[in-house]
């Protein structure tokens, strides 16, 4: 993770087998929650991750996967530290 003031990024190494289009990103609080689903066992699995600032709901929550790596951005209109 990493925070330069006005953004927070967060980065994932996928585990082997995680279908991309099964990985879904929320953030509420000072949470980013991430759950993804292995194809082949059809094993689901969870992570959560607290973040330095609460995300309201007009933030900006942004994901990329490549190269079995999940970036999160959060982009935060108005947030109290």
């Amino acid at each position: 993770m990493r925070e330069d003031g006005k953004n927070c990024e967060v980065f994932f190494t996928l585990p082997e087998g995680i279908a991309e289009d099964s990985v879904r990103v929320s953030a509420a609080g000072g949470v980013v929650t991430l759950t993804m689903r292995d194809d082949d066992s059809g094993r689901s699995y969870m992570q959560r991750i607290r973040i330095p600032f609460g995300v309201e709901r007009s933030d900006t929550v942004e994901t990329v996967i490549s190269n079995d790596v999940l970036r999160i951005r959060i982009c935060p209109c108005a947030t109290k530290r």
